[in-house]
């Protein structure tokens, strides 16, 4: 079901993917792939992740390509946030 992104919203996705088992010993491409995967409103089919950092799949309602090579560490909670809000709006 599609839904709007609010910043509340994704917080709770973080919140989410942060509490599976081995997080923190993945490499940072798997950590964010792990994240946009849930954020992904689409069908699993419809999300693709490639190692250059490129994310694409359905983000706020629209079908968004996200390029994660500058992304704050996943573990800086509140300037990743911000920054995912941006990249998907």
């Amino acid at each position: 079901m599609p839904y709007s992104n609010t910043k509340a919203i994704i917080e709770q996705i973080y919140n989410f993917v942060l509490e599976k088992h081995g997080l923190a010993s993945k490499s940072r491409f798997m950590q964010l792939s792990i994240f946009f995967r849930e954020l992904h409103e689409g069908e699993e089919s419809k999300f693709t992740a490639d190692r250059s950092f490129y994310y694409k799949g359905i983000f706020n309602n629209r079908e968004k390509s996200i390029f994660a090579n500058a992304a704050p560490d996943f573990f800086d909670k509140h300037k990743f946030l911000d920054w995912v809000v941006k990249s998907i709006d």
